[in-house]
């Protein structure tokens, strides 16, 4: 059993027991999260979509952790000038697992 949920303005593919870096939730570790905008559900050949989601479906997941993505750097530079900035961001995230797909 598959389903197709959005998260945060993001849409990933879940599993039961599956897990996925989704952007930061604001909950404690070992927290559940209960994601009501489900996109699709796909099981055993059968397919449901929704317009734009399934009524009545919902996707139950465990917060696991939080961390942080690797650095990445954008610079900045004017030829001619000398003039050069490295900038660097890391972009937070949560681990969830997902327990259930109820639809």
């Amino acid at each position: 059993m598959q389903a197709y949920i959005e998260l945060q303005g993001k849409q990933f593919k879940v599993e039961k027991g599956s897990e996925l870096e989704a952007p930061r939730v604001n909950l404690a570790e070992g927290d559940t999260l209960t994601i009501d905008k489900v996109l699709a559900w796909e099981s055993d050949g059968k397919n449901k979509f929704g317009t734009p989601y399934i009524k009545n479906a919902k996707v139950t997941c465990k917060v696991l952790s939080h961390t942080r993505s690797k650095k990445m750097l954008g610079a900045k530079f004017k030829r001619r000038k000398g003039y050069t900035k490295i900038m660097g961001s890391r972009t937070l995230y949560s681990i969830l697992q997902v327990e259930s797909i109820d639809v």
